[in-house]
């Protein structure tokens, strides 16, 4: 999933939760569902796994999801979010954070913790196929609809 999926479905499980430990534990849960469903990520491109090199495309797609969240996050959303909405994307995304960045996640996988988790984050995520592979902006496009409709959720909600 993009990060802004991730950032704004665990955000609002933690603002509906009510405390940020708990929407801090939402997040993660809901990272994890969320990865179980056939989605565009980084990972689209590369048949091998979770230890592709990240190239020119994957830092561009990083660069736009980031910058597509911030305007959400400070734009688009009311103005009402509180510390449980923070907490709850920061539990959405240290998924992501912990496992994927290329600055650390060798380090981090080399860790005994670290290698439980990688291992444990790979098999809850979705087996991609050749369709999807070959029909990525699709799931691109779906991934999309699904942030509309969260970030419709959130408006209305919140």
């Amino acid at each position: 999933m993009l990060l802004t999926t991730h950032i704004l479905i665990g955000g609002a499980l933690g603002q509906m939760a009510g405390n940020a430990p708990a929407g801090f534990t939402l997040g993660v849960a809901s990272h994890f569902a969320l990865d179980k469903i056939p989605h565009f990520d980084l990972g689209i491109w590369h048949k091998s796994g979770k230890d592709y090199n990240w190239g020119a495309r994957e830092w561009v797609v990083v660069g736009l999801d980031i910058v597509a969240t911030i305007f959400v996050l400070i734009f688009l959303l009311p103005k009402s979010i509180e510390i449980n909405f923070l907490f709850g994307a920061l539990g959405g995304v240290s998924v992501d954070l912990l496992d994927n960045v290329p600055f650390w996640k060798k380090k981090f996988r080399a860790t005994g913790f670290g290698k439980w988790f990688s291992k444990f984050h790979s098999c809850s995520h979705f087996k991609k196929s050749e369709w999807l592979m070959r029909y990525k902006w699709l799931a691109l496009l779906g991934q999309i609809a699904i942030i509309g409709l969260i970030f419709g959720l959130i408006k209305s909600k919140i």
